[in-house]
C-alpha cells in the first residue's frame, strides 16, 4: 500500500507559507525508461522533462504511477527517509532479486529507519516517525501540518516472484 504525505507550513509569519514538502513510505518502481514511455506522461511535458533529467544523471528507477492502468510490473519499491541534520530527504530502491526480505519487510509495515540509523549514525526518519515526531518547517521551524494520500488502496501486484509461493 503505498502511503505518501505532504508536509505544509501554515504559519502566516513564514516566508514559505503552504510550500509542499512530500515523503512517501514503500512506492511500486520500475525502469525509468518504461515509466518514459507510458503515454499519461509523454503527454506531460513536465513529468517528462523531469523523468528524463533524472535518467540523464543515472537514475534507474521511477515510480510506476497510481493506479497501474498500463499493468506494469513493479522491479522493486523506492522508500524515502528524512534526515533531519541535513535536512534531506534520502530515496533508496530496493529490488527484487537482491532485496526480497528488506521489501517484504516493509511493505508490511516494519520500520527500520532506527536499525537504519544505528548502522549510519546519522539519524533518520521513516514516513511514519516523521509524522509521530512532526516535521519541523525549514524555513520557520513550527511543526507542519501533514495531509496523507495514498493509504491503503491502489497496489495490487508489488512484483514480488515468489508472491504464489507457499511455505
Amino acid at each position: 500500500m503505498p502511503k505518501g504525505t505532504d508536509f505544509l507550513c501554515r504559519n502566516f509569519e513564514c516566508e514559505n507559507i503552504d510550500t509542499k514538502i512530500s515523503i512517501h513510505g514503500p512506492f511500486p518502481i520500475a525502469p525509468i525508461k518504461e515509466i518514459m514511455d507510458l503515454p499519461s506522461i509523454v503527454s506531460d511535458p513536465s513529468h517528462y522533462a523531469n523523468l528524463a533529467n533524472k535518467s540523464r544523471e543515472g537514475r534507474e528507477y521511477a515510480l510506476i504511477p497510481i493506479p497501474n492502468k498500463d499493468g506494469i510490473k513493479p522491479k522493486g519499491i523506492r522508500i524515502q527517509y528524512y534526515v533531519p541534520k541535513t535536512r534531506t530527504i534520502l530515496d533508496i530502491d530496493l529490488i527484487w532479486g537482491k532485496d526480497d526480505e528488506r521489501i517484504r519487510d516493509l511493505i508490511s509495515g516494519k520500520d527500520e529507519s532506527e536499525g537504519f540509523s544505528e548502522k549510519t549514525g546519522i539519524e533518520v526518519l521513516s514516513l511514519g516517525r516523521l509524522i509521530e515526531k512532526g516535521f519541523p518547517c525549514p524555513s520557520c521551524g513550527v511543526i507542519m501540518e501533514s495531509v496523507n494520500w495514498f493509504t491503503n488502496t491502489g497496489v495490487s501486484d508489488w512484483g514480488d516472484p515468489n508472491a504464489s509461493v507457499s511455505n
